[in-house]
């Protein structure tokens, strides 16, 4: 035998979680939206000027590397080289 009341509030929890899942959904959608628009303008941009995508790659390249150096020598317990989180904390 169901209360009124629990089905009431049931019913009122269910219709706050759709809301709440169509917010999320509509969010998503236009978040997905405005980033294709970006990709499309940045693509526009690149186009236009290849000097600048090449400079781009360059940076990317670089912290690419940068980043693996870090990753290396953090792994690299003989190192006499001190990373910078130890620096920050010796006892690392």
């Amino acid at each position: 035998m169901y209360n009124d009341e629990y089905y009431e509030e049931r019913l009122n929890l269910s219709e706050a979680q759709i809301r709440r899942h169509h917010q999320k959904e509509r969010f998503r959608r236009r978040n997905a939206e405005l980033l294709q628009q970006e990709l499309e303008l940045e693509d526009e941009l690149l186009q236009e000027n290849p000097e600048l995508a090449q400079q781009i790659h360059a940076l990317n390249a670089a912290e690419i590397q940068a980043e693996t150096a870090g990753f290396q020598d953090s792994f690299n317990t003989n190192s006499s080289k001190k990373s910078g989180w130890q620096s920050l904390f010796p006892g690392l």
